[in-house]
């Protein structure tokens, strides 16, 4: 990942742990949860398609 993106995740994450949260009080619930949150996220660079479904149209444009 590019450094760019990874700045851009990382703000994506700061919308649910700031900053000033100390990392060790986040249980992997909480982290399950922001994944799933950020992968049911419409991106602009995938055609407001979230990662989920950009996945799901790649998987599927593989098989055939």
């Amino acid at each position: 990942m590019r450094i760019p993106q990874r700045r851009t995740v990382n703000g994506l994450i700061r919308q649910y742990i700031p900053k000033s949260c100390p990392i060790s009080i986040v249980s992997h619930t909480d982290v399950s949860w922001i994944e799933n949150q950020l992968n049911h996220r419409p991106r602009k660079r995938l055609g407001y398609l979230t990662p989920a479904e950009f996945a799901k149209n790649e998987l599927y444009a593989l098989q055939m």
